[in-house]
């Protein structure tokens, strides 16, 4: 089972090619919800391989505190992990540089994903996804809303995770 967990650029993915997966993304999802949503996920789902988690943009959108939502997220991610028993995979997916960001809020996303990406390389069962590039590769990669990610966006990210 793969699960596809987060905020709304989960919710409005439809994960193929991947077989066996579920999309549980909430619309407006922040790290403040993560536990409440997600926390007991192993129990519902106890033969996860692996869980996708798109989480913290609405947190900058919201202006949280940077910090304190890079601890929620690690912290959910390490119970998952303590849970598994070390058979389920955490890929984190870094946070999408739109361009209809603030430079401030540009800042705090690269903070967080390097974070992100630091975090994930100290434990073998979580990585790290970073898409932005593949993604801004191609000129129609963002909905009409410039936040969200196209049919073409989503194809691109379904291609850049399905080899972890």
């Amino acid at each position: 089972m793969n699960l596809f967990i987060g905020s709304s650029i989960i919710e409005r993915w439809n994960p193929l090619p991947f077989t066996n997966s579920m999309n549980l993304g909430i619309s407006g999802l922040t790290s403040n919800e993560l536990q409440k949503e997600y926390g007991n996920i192993l129990s519902k789902y106890p033969t996860t391989r692996n869980i996708y988690l798109y989480i913290g943009s609405n947190d900058i959108i919201h202006n949280n505190d940077i910090h304190s939502t890079i601890k929620r997220i690690t912290e959910f991610m390490e119970s998952i992990s303590i849970s598994a028993l070390k058979k389920t995979k955490i890929i984190f997916i870094a946070i999408l540089k739109s361009p209809n960001r603030t430079k401030t809020q540009k800042m705090q996303i690269d903070y967080l994903n390097r974070k992100m990406r630091e975090f994930s390389s100290s434990s073998p069962n979580n990585y790290f996804c970073n898409c932005n590039r593949q993604l801004k590769s191609s000129e129609n990669y963002l909905h009409n809303d410039q936040t969200h990610l196209s049919p073409i966006g989503y194809n691109r990210l379904n291609k850049c995770i399905y080899f972890l």
